[in-house]
């Protein structure tokens, strides 16, 4: 086809050449355009929203359950052309302990532990009780959703940028060490499977700002040892390839003043809807046990089944595991959480990051959506307070210099 333009143009006069040209890169572009409107989504609306199988948050009682619960909203930065005077912020809520105080300094202040959800989640989506929990225990806690999703703002919304994300766990620190009765020496993060990796990449920004971090199941990417294309011939070179289109198609989408394409989040081989990223049939995931932390009523979030086509672009290049070996271990202490079934994190990867940083694991014998709920929630939950506890209790040096 090459060659026939080409001998189709030659003998032609320049203008009519150039002509030819632009109207063959016209048609290529809306083809681009038009075509994968077949396989996505045109608009954020349009994509799916299942509902929920957990009934809605129990807020805190202060008198019966000893924290105080609100709501907050910080400066982000970002990595967009987004302006001074429409900068975006994020919205978390602040668990503050009222009767378990054992945790804090001479001068009232308490250890914080940060936390995020994972790929396209919010922060109502079963965390809740984790931060509950962890204020029950004497933590100060901030749970928060990520620019573009839940209550935080951001447009186009459910855009994934896994860089964006550590910004913004970077800004929640920001924002938690400003807090008069926080001790900025004693900062912990919490993420879950891809905040798991956020976090790790955080860490090894932040260096000694950090005290502990808790990893669960986390996103690694691919390993020096592992083959790349192994992920892609697991997600099947098909949707790779149509995955990759529908990103570019976006993107030229938004460039030309429309609307970007949405890809859903989950799906199942075969169910003629439109593309999703991770298919529950290939890591043998179960969508009733995701489900099962997604509240049934939700009044103000706008969460749906659904990431920005263009995210795959930023997606693709995000290893955290490449970021390890610049945590400073000496003052920041890691426990990786491994879901001993879990087929969409491996956990050869966890056991990698094990062996390079010598840090904490445990291990329960779940799936990775099974992390959250029942008995394995209550076993989970005491192991990370013990680990929180042991690295964020106040030394008797600090308690000196308070």
């Amino acid at each position: 086809l090459h060659q026939s333009f080409l001998c189709l143009i030659m003998p032609m006069k320049p203008t009519t050449k150039a002509t030819l040209v632009v109207l063959g890169l016209s048609v290529a572009l809306g083809l681009l355009v038009k075509i994968p409107e077949q396989w996505f989504y045109t608009d954020f609306q349009s994509t799916p929203r299942p509902q929920g199988l957990a009934t809605a948050i129990t807020e805190p009682d202060p008198d019966k359950d000893g924290i105080k619960k609100e709501d907050v909203r910080f400066l982000c930065r970002t990595n967009s052309s987004v302006s001074i005077q429409e900068m975006w912020n994020c919205h978390g809520w602040i668990y503050t302990p009222i009767k378990e105080v054992s945790l804090q300094t001479p001068n009232n202040k308490f250890p914080i532990i940060i936390m995020a959800h994972g790929i396209g989640s919010t922060k109502d989506m079963g965390l809740d009780k984790f931060a509950q929990r962890f204020a029950k225990a004497g933590f100060m806690v901030l749970l928060f959703d990520y620019l573009h999703f839940g209550l935080s703002d951001g447009k186009p919304r459910h855009v994934i940028n896994p860089l964006q994300h550590v910004m913004d766990y970077r800004s929640a620190i920001k924002y938690a060490q400003s807090i008069d009765n926080v001790d900025r020496r004693r900062v912990a993060l919490w993420g879950t499977s891809y905040a798991g990796g956020h976090v790790l990449v955080t860490a090894s920004k932040e260096k000694s700002n950090i005290k502990a971090v808790i990893s669960q199941m986390p996103f690694l990417g691919a390993l020096p040892t592992e083959n790349p294309l192994d992920e892609m011939q697991k997600r099947g070179i098909t949707n790779v390839v149509k995955g990759l289109i529908g990103a570019a198609s976006s993107k030229l989408r938004i460039q030309l003043g429309m609307t970007g394409l949405y890809s859903r989040l989950y799906g199942h081989v075969g169910d003629n809807e439109k593309m999703a990223v991770n298919w529950w049939e290939t890591f043998q995931g179960s969508e009733k046990k995701w489900l099962e932390k997604h509240p049934k009523d939700r009044k103000d979030c706008d969460w749906r089944n659904a990431v920005a086509t263009d995210s795959l672009f930023d997606m693709i290049k995000y290893k955290p595991v490449n970021h390890i070996n610049n945590i400073d271990t000496k003052n920041t202490k890691v426990m990786i959480i491994k879901a001993k079934n879990d087929k969409l994190t491996p956990t050869n990867r966890m056991d990698y990051v094990i062996d390079i940083l010598k840090c904490e694991s445990h291990e329960e014998d779940t799936t990775h959506f099974g992390m959250y709920t029942g008995s394995i929630f209550d076993s989970n939950i005491k192991v990370q307070i013990d680990f929180f506890k042991r690295q964020l209790t106040p030394s008797k040096t600090m308690k000196v210099l308070d």
